[in-house]
Order: C-alpha cells, then sequence, then structure tokens
C-alpha cells in the first residue's frame, strides 16, 4: 500500500496527505525481501513530498540499506526540529549527509549511526561541534572511527548520557580518559571491542563517572583487575557489568565487585 500510494513522482497522495503534525516516522524495514523495495520508495519520497515536516521529532531508517545520502540530505531541509535520527545499517550514508544532519539539526537529542561503515571523524566531529544537546550517541561497529572525533564529543556534548563505540577498534584510552574527564552524566558506556584501552583510561571513568549504569568492556584484553576493582568500588549504581572474553579478569576482581554491587542484576563473565 505505501509503495502504491507514495511511490511514485506524480502521486497525487503526496499533494493530499497533511505532514505538518507529524511528529515521528518509523521507515526501517527487518524483513529481508522487502528492504530493497521499499528502500527505493523512501529514496525518492522526501525528496518529492511538496510538505515539510516541521513537528518531525524522530526519524528511524533501521535497515534501510539503500538509502543514499540524497534523502538524509532532504531530511536535513525539511526536519529542522529533529531529536532523534537512527541510520542504522544505511551502508551508503556518508560523512555529507551527517555532517548536514548536526550543521541543520542543531536540538539533536539522539543519533545512532550503527554499522554506518562509511562514516568517519569528519562527520562525527561536526555532531559533536553542533549537536551540543545530544544525549546519546551510537558508533557501534563504525570502524573508521578514531580518538580524534570521540575527544570533540567528549569535550562538546556536556549533556551525553549514552555512548556506544563497540567495534571502534581504533579507539584508545587518550579519548576514553576524555570521555571521563567529562562523564559526569554518563549513564552507559560500551567500550565492547575497543581492545586497545587499558586499566588506565577504565580506572579513570569509574572514578568520575559515578553514575554509570552500564559497562561493556566484553573483548576488552588488556583490561586486568586492578580497573575492574575500581569499578566496583566506585560504580554503586552499576546494573549491567559485561566482562566476557576479558582473558586478564581473574577472581580476585570478580569477588570484589559481587561483594560490592549487592544491586547488580547483570553481571556477564
Amino acid at each position: 500500500m505505501f509503495s502504491a500510494m507514495l511511490g511514485t513522482t506524480k502521486s497525487q497522495w503526496k499533494r493530499r496527505i497533511d505532514t505538518s503534525l507529524v511528529e515521528t516516522l518509523m521507515l526501517g524495514v527487518n524483513r529481508e525481501n522487502e528492504r530493497h523495495k521499499t528502500d527505493i520508495v523512501i529514496d525518492t519520497w522526501f525528496r518529492s513530498f511538496e510538505n515539510k515536516f516541521p513537528n518531525l521529532l524522530s526519524l528511524n531508517l533501521t535497515g534501510c540499506i539503500y538509502i543514499t545520502d540524497a534523502s538524509v540530505l532532504e531530511v536535513t531541509r525539511r526536519c529542522s526540529n529533529l531529536h532523534t535520527l537512527n541510520l542504522t545499517c544505511c551502508d551508503d550514508i556518508t560523512d555529507a549527509s551527517v555532517s548536514e544532519v548536526a550543521r541543520r539539526c542543531s536540538n539533536l537529542r539522539r543519533l545512532n549511526l550503527t554499522h554506518c561503515d562509511e562514516i568517519t571523524d569528519l562527520s562525527v566531529s561536526e555532531v559533536a561541534r553542533r549537536c551540543s544537546n545530544l544525549q546519546t550517541l551510537k558508533l557501534r561497529f563504525c570502524y573508521k572511527i578514531t580518538d580524534a572525533s570521540v575527544l570533540e564529543v567528549a569535550s562538546g556534548c556536556s549533556n551525553l548520557h549514552t555512548l556506544h563505540l563497540a567495534g571502534c577498534d581504533r579507539i584508545t584510552d587518550a579519548s576514553v580518559l576524555e570521555v571521563a574527564r567529562h562523564g559526569s552524566n554518563l549513564q552507559t558506556l560500551d567500550l565492547a571491542g575497543c581492545w586497545r584501552i587499558t586499566d588506565a583510561s577504565v580506572s579513570e571513568v569509574a572514578r568520575r563517572c559515578s553514575n554509570l549504569q552500564t559497562l561493556n568492556l566484553r573483548g576488552c584484553r588488556n583490561i586486568t583487575d586492578l580497573s575492574v576493582t575500581e569499578v566496583a568500588r566506585r560504580c554503586s549504581n552499576l546494573h549491567t557489568l559485561d566482562l566476557r572474553l576479558c582473558r586478564n579478569i581473574t577472581d580476585l576482581s570478580v569477588t570484589e565487585v559481587a561483594r560490592r554491587a549487592r544491586f547488580l542484576p547483570s553481571l556477564f563473565l
């Protein structure tokens, strides 16, 4: 029905549908056999719609693997009040459109770029500079991200409470230390697969991020009992701790976690 109504540039429905009051739009798809057809429709849809979306606050394009910069750029022109943008698995998205999102959508609170393989430090740094109200940033498996942009995020986004860096294996202690220094509001930190980080930065996270509730260190092979014990002693609000594949962890720190984190419902070893 969606394709039949809106799938052509001459569709009369584009003129008849009033989009001015739309606040949430979810166009993401989950079934593989529907992806290609739906994504092509979406890519032309925003560009050909006659109305703007002045009240659109949330846009979810998860799984739209054929979405291009063209449609995301059109989103930024029509949806300047956007608070939430989810581009998970939008493989063809590049720095060009994400940088424009940062410039035009300064009220952005939540940005999910998980598995956006072409994203680099260039656009993430732009987000950090322009979107000072950002609360959630997910860069999981954005393999080109380095310390350079994470340092900018740490210093520029003081309201950040959720940061996902899983799979960003170029990240080192340098940027995680900066996240810790500015992370008084941080509640969730996902560093799974960031194998370069050491006890130095994790201990600093423990000392400075007292509101931390979720910490994922899975696959951080240089982490030892030293920093995990510090997490156990300092992070009294911790709900979830993932230490799977941390080969240097022993009974010493796990016992300390068990003794101090009485309300820890999720511990993965």
